[in-house]
């Protein structure tokens, strides 16, 4: 039996500013002895700190590929409004880029669970003899499902929701993210330092959120062998295992970099703008999930 997540994962999300943050609003329990007194960081916003630089060279590859596909649109508009236009290029890649992930993965858990795909349809469609060879070649049996969970580095605590934990033949019992890839991209397949650490977190957290009988309910992340991640293309699909114990001391690492990125913030301060956004909040804004 998979056991899944709150069927309603924004449930234990909260908006602050322009960032997605986490609360755990369960009465207490062992896992959790007091109330959460305040929303943590979301695992997405502390990603994001490794991935500024990048997101540089994607956007403007995705400007100037808007300027030469699309200058039919641009070109019949007012000056600033073309430049809006081609500025808000790498958002519409971002949004798109989302759907397609979030398709994915509905996919890919409808034929693990037997609900089947009834219909193949929009964004995301055209992976699927991808996905059917994955779900046929490796057959993962799914034990937990689209779950939040909660964790701490030195005490600062952070949230998010992970893809799934299911048995894999020759892996064990792993920690599973689902990438879909461009089919455009020149390197389709290959893993990222930011989905490692984000890997890492997840799966060295101190409890997970599942519903049990319907009931939202705090339970311990088991004891894992393993990770995995699982690239998709329309055509094919890539199993690539990840070491637990090197992927968990990625994220301390990656979440290390995000609080000295706050802690430089607070040094020198905002007295020119102390209503403007916070580090978290930039973040957040700046960041594309490469789902």
């Amino acid at each position: 039996m998979t056991l899944r997540g709150p069927a309603d994962a924004d449930t234990f999300r909260v908006k602050k500013g322009n960032a997605r943050r986490y609360l755990d609003h369960l009465a207490p329990c062992e896992l959790r002895p007091e109330p959460m007194a305040d929303s943590c960081v979301s695992m997405s916003t502390i990603k994001g700190a490794e991935g500024k630089g990048g997101l540089i060279g994607w956007t403007a590859k995705n400007v100037a590929s808007a300027a030469v596909d699309e200058a039919e649109t641009w070109q019949r508009m007012e000056r600033e409004a073309a430049v809006d236009y081609l500025a808000g290029a790498g958002d519409r890649a971002r949004d798109k880029a989302a759907g397609r992930g979030t398709n994915v993965h509905d996919y890919v858990e409808r034929l693990l669970d037997g609900r089947g795909v009834s219909v193949w349809d929009g964004a995301g469609s055209e992976y699927r003899p991808a996905i059917e060879a994955f779900v046929s070649e490796w057959a993962p049996v799914v034990k937990y499902a689209e779950t939040v969970c909660f964790g701490n580095v030195d005490g600062h605590e952070w949230a998010g929701t992970f893809d799934a934990i299911a048995e894999l033949p020759g892996l064990g019992l792993v920690g599973i993210d689902y990438k879909s890839r461009s089919a455009t991209a020149a390197n389709p397949h290959t893993v990222y330092a930011g989905e490692v650490s984000q890997l890492g977190g997840y799966f060295s957290a101190d409890y997970m959120i599942v519903l049990v009988d319907g009931v939202a309910r705090r339970i311990a992340v088991p004891k894992l062998d393993g990770l995995a991640l699982v690239t998709f293309t329309p055509d094919a699909y890539v199993v690539h295992p990840i070491d637990l114990e090197l992927a968990g001391e990625t994220f301390r690492r990656l979440h290390g970099w995000w609080r000295g990125e706050q802690i430089a913030r607070k040094a020198v301060g905002n007295k020119a703008n102390p209503d403007g956004p916070t580090l978290a909040e930039e973040l957040e804004r700046e960041r594309y999930d490469a789902t």
